[in-house]
C-alpha cells in the first residue's frame, strides 16, 4: 500500500487591515485573474483547482535538495488553500499554502511506473498570491 504525504515548508501570512468579507472577495478576484478556480469554499477556508504547471516553472516555486541527474518528470501540478481569519474587526489574518506534485521517476533511466511526487514550496508562489489579493485590496 502507497500513502501520499503532502508537505508544505513555506507558506505566506499577513494580515490585512480589511474585514473578511472584503478579503474573501479580493481573494476570490485576484485568483479568478490569474486563472485560478476555486475548488471548495469551506468555512474560512479556500481549496483551489489542481491546475497544470510547465515543469520548467516548477523550479522557481520548489525547494530543490536533491537534483535529479537525469530526470524523468514529465508532468507537473499545484493547488493552493488559503485560509482567512479575522483576528479583530476589519483586520483578517490570511495564510496561504501552495502544494506542488510531479509526475514522472527520479531518474529516467529508471524502469518503474511513473507515480505523482509531491515537492515542497519555497514560498514564492505563496507570496504572488498574498500580493496579488492586497493588490486587489488597494486598488478598489
Amino acid at each position: 500500500m502507497i500513502f501520499h504525504f503532502i508537505c508544505a515548508i513555506a507558506l505566506a501570512a499577513g494580515t490585512l487591515n480589511f474585514h473578511a468579507n472584503e478579503v474573501f472577495k479580493a481573494t476570490q478576484t485576484a485568483l479568478n485573474e490569474q486563472g485560478i478556480s476555486i475548488s471548495k469554499a469551506i468555512d474560512n477556508v479556500l481549496i483551489t483547482e489542481k491546475l497544470e504547471l510547465d515543469l520548467r516553472a516548477l523550479q522557481y516555486y520548489i525547494t530543490e535538495d536533491q537534483p535529479d541527474e537525469d530526470p524523468g518528470w514529465i508532468a507537473a501540478r499545484y493547488y493552493l488553500q488559503i485560509t482567512l481569519n479575522e483576528a479583530v474587526y476589519d483586520q483578517t489574518e490570511v495564510i496561504i499554502e501552495a502544494y506542488y506534485e510531479r509526475y514522472g521517476v527520479r531518474s529516467a533511466m529508471v524502469l518503474i511506473p511513473p507515480y505523482w511526487c509531491t515537492v515542497p514550496s519555497n514560498g514564492l508562489m505563496e507570496r504572488e498570491i498574498l500580493d496579488a489579493i492586497e493588490k486587489t485590496l488597494t486598488n478598489n
